[in-house]
């Protein structure tokens, strides 16, 4: 499994265009000093407002669609870079799309995403949910083509924690996830890294994050309100934890838990001591939360894509 570390990094640089937000007096706020350490609520609520407008920006990353198929351009193939990546699944695919690039990026000669609202495709969905299934269908046809050296599946969990029972043998979810997975992995030459489940978060309480902290909601309170279905987010980690097992040293886990759970707290926590937001309204990771999980990619691009 492939986890964050909060031990091994240190205060991000921020991207030059997240800090031009400016405060009451008109000041321009662009001193990380001053950023990570002296910031107001009025402040963290400008930044967040702005991450919040940037999210979408964020997901056009190169395309001016956040689903579909799509090759990422730019790259420098030489004899040296004969990597092909490929990663698939819902909006998160292109979330991470940007941070993927930019530290792996170096590494490659191809770069392939593919990504659809709703939807984890390593379940073969009901035939009721015909945009799943026909995108599964596609899923399986680019690997069955690009051949990856190493794939993503990165999705937010949706439907992989729902009717959980830890009889795996005999679960129909779990049988499907596993089924599809062994598929795939045929088609895979190194590896499919699983970006493991997190819990969803209640766009209402992400708004008003900032109102609560001045009104000295504790912040474990906030936490509790702030993640929705928590019962199916357990049961898609159990389920995931089972098919890593059982898929063998073909698929590993990329897990944020870490990066939720500071200093060892035991409630998921997605936003930092200033109040500013690891995760969008719109349930994505935030421009600031890759700033801090930059480290991490960067040893994952160094270590695990070779």
């Amino acid at each position: 499994m492939i986890t964050f570390s909060l031990f091994s990094v240190n205060i991000p640089i921020l991207y030059r265009e997240l800090l031009i937000v400016k405060n009451d007096e008109g000041a321009v706020i662009d001193n990380i000093t001053y950023l990570t350490g002296n910031l107001t609520f009025e402040d963290s609520e400008r930044l967040n407002y702005k991450w919040e407008l940037d999210e979408k920006k964020n997901l056009y990353f190169q395309h001016d669609d956040i689903f579909g198929w799509f090759s990422y351009t730019g790259l420098n193939p030489n004899k040296n870079n004969t990597l092909r990546i490929m990663s698939f699944g819902n909006s998160w695919t292109t979330n991470h799309a940007k941070i993927m690039y930019e530290e792996c990026g170096p590494k490659l000669k191809e770069f392939l995403r593919g990504s659809i609202s709703g939807c984890e495709p390593i379940y073969k969905f009901p035939s009721e949910f015909k945009n799943c299934s026909e995108f599964l269908v596609e899923v399986e046809q680019h690997l069955e083509v690009f051949k990856p050296d190493y794939a993503f599946h990165m999705t937010r969990s949706v439907n992989i924690g729902n009717n959980y029972t830890d009889d795996f043998e005999n679960d129909p979810i779990y049988q499907s996830i596993l089924n599809e997975t062994r598929y795939m992995v045929k088609h895979i030459k190194h590896k499919l890294f699983i970006l493991n489940s997190i819990p969803s978060v209640d766009r209402q309480v992400i708004k008003h994050l900032t109102e609560y902290l001045k009104n000295n909601v504790s912040k474990d309170e906030i936490d509790t309100k702030m993640y929705m279905s928590y019962d199916k987010h357990v049961a898609a980690t159990k389920r995931y934890a089972q098919l890593i097992k059982d898929c063998g040293s073909k698929c590993e886990l990329i897990d944020y838990y870490d990066f939720f759970h500071p200093n060892g707290i035991k409630t998921y926590r997605y936003y930092d001591e200033n109040g500013l937001l690891y995760m969008t309204p719109g349930s994505h990771l935030s421009s600031w939360a890759f700033e801090y999980l930059r480290p991490f990619w960067k040893h994952f691009c160094a270590n695990k894509i070779v």
